[in-house]
């Protein structure tokens, strides 16, 4: 019994050494700021960036941990060193950026930008597949960029499941008013808010869902989609509605497609975002573990005793 008493506490002993952090303490508010400054953010974008990857500045015990997970600033130098080891220009990195509605500029560590080439590099065909077909949808190429970027950095544990029912309930629509249905589920599980507006003669107004299943109104007018981001009303995207595009027919056919687009763009978010912000977790885990086997030891102790 001395012997197994003793592999226990070596045990937690062990644990103890490899998460020596159980409890740590956050980086100060002045650390904060100062670091802020340095790379040129504000308070609301490291919390947007944190929030992104599911973490808070709880989750570092001191300024140091959050500078090293964030990673490196970018200087002239760690650029050119790495377009070198990609055997690419500063020309072509922007060329390749714009593909996807972005530039040099809205990187702030090089680690990002590293992930970022790479994967545009690795799967440039697979993006450019899934922007075609919003392309093919009425969608402008800009606008196709910005819902694939949208997409992207979607949760996927909440959307494919959300999906997956979108799906079943496809399968189910024989009408023009279950379309609609439809398409304002895909709507809400994009995160996407959606307005339709009919533009004629007397100016632009708001139309609702029963106006859209009279394709009478459609004979004088316009209908223009236009879709916004939940935390902003500036519009993403927009397009000229037609009455195909009203159909339990087009919805089947495009629903499918849709469905399709966004698990493969979930699969690329993993391969994007899955290597970042690989440690950020405290050592709660860790701690709650040495806990457990402390009161493991504790208690069979306090078998012993009694016995």
């Amino acid at each position: 019994m001395k012997f197994i008493i003793k592999m226990l506490v070596i045990g937690i002993i062990l644990s103890l050494l490899q998460f020596p952090n159980v409890t740590s303490a956050a980086p100060t508010d002045e650390e904060v700021q100062t670091y802020l400054r340095e790379i040129g953010w504000t308070e609301r974008e490291l919390q947007a960036y944190l929030d992104f990857y599911e973490v808070s500045l709880q989750d570092f015990k001191n300024i140091e941990a959050l500078r090293k997970e964030l990673g490196t600033p970018i200087t002239k130098e760690s650029l050119h060193k790495l377009l070198d080891s990609y055997n690419i220009t500063e020309e072509e990195l922007n060329i390749l950026l714009a593909r996807f509605g972005e530039k040099i500029q809205d990187y702030t560590f090089i680690e990002d930008l590293d992930v970022a080439i790479d994967f545009y590099l690795t799967h440039e065909e697979e993006v450019a597949r899934a922007e075609r077909f919003f392309v093919s949808m009425g969608f402008e190429e800009r606008e196709a960029h910005l819902l694939f970027q949208h997409i992207l950095r979607l949760d996927k544990d909440t959307l494919l499941p959300a999906l997956s029912k979108i799906q079943d309930d496809l399968r189910q629509v024989t009408t023009n008013e279950e379309a609609l249905t439809v398409w304002r589920q895909f709507f809400e599980v994009f995160q996407l808010g959606a307005t339709v507006y009919q533009v004629d003669d007397q100016g632009r107004t708001v139309i609702n869902r029963e106006d859209m299943l009279s394709s009478q109104q459609m004979d004088n007018a316009t209908w223009i989609l236009e879709l916004s981001t939940a935390s902003t009303t500036d519009v993403l995207a927009s397009l000229t509605l037609n009455e195909e595009m009203l159909t339990s027919a087009y919805a089947a056919e495009k629903g499918e497609e849709l469905i399709f687009t966004a698990q493969v763009v979930m699969q690329l978010s993993d391969k994007l975002y899955g290597t970042r912000m690989p440690q950020t977790a405290t050592s709660n885990g860790a701690g709650m573990l040495v806990g457990l086997g402390l009161m493991a030891v504790g208690l069979f102790l306090s078998r012993r005793v009694r016995q």
